[in-house]
């Protein structure tokens, strides 16, 4: 009998390259959600609402399916680190992390049968100290790659983590 597949709501490359590892059957459609943060949102609270969001805009378009949503958001000293948006930004968000602990909330949402069940998980991370030279090399290295948010959280994570 062949798996029920799901709906992935999100474009994120690094999300549909985890399903597959899992060889979980699923078709990409992005939401159309728009996920700021709300005034005096905690960013652990910020992270399971968005990912939330996500899974209930696509579900209410592809009911037929499963539908799962995520999000994951940067914590450094309580403040959320966003997406960057150049390479300059970039660079400053890896001076940022460089040698210092923060915190990755990553957060599932899965609507199935009209019913949301939703999931975070909070791990503390701690980045390598990075130089100038390092940073100056890797970001146009790595940001004509991917997009800036995915270059910093899910390359640098595997290269610069502890």
């Amino acid at each position: 009998m062949k798996p029920m597949g799901i709906i992935l709501a999100s474009a994120s490359p690094r999300r549909r390259q985890l399903l597959e590892l899992v060889n979980l059957p699923f078709e990409v459609v992005p939401s159309s959600s728009e996920d700021a943060p709300r005034a005096d949102e905690q960013p652990a609270e910020y992270a399971l609402r968005a990912a939330r969001e996500k899974a209930l805009d696509v579900a209410h378009r592809h009911c037929n399916k499963p539908v799962l949503g995520a999000d994951t958001v940067v914590e450094i000293e309580g403040r959320i680190l966003g997406k960057p948006s150049s390479a300059g930004d970039a660079r400053e968000m890896l001076k940022a992390l460089s040698g210092r602990r923060h915190l990755v909330h990553t957060a599932l949402a899965l609507v199935a049968r009209s019913e949301c069940s939703s999931v975070i998980d909070t791990t503390e991370v701690c980045f390598l100290p990075l130089d100038e030279a390092v940073i100056r090399w890797y970001v146009p290295v790595s940001y004509t790659h991917l997009r800036a948010h995915e270059t910093v959280l899910v390359i640098s994570y595997d290269v610069f983590c502890l």
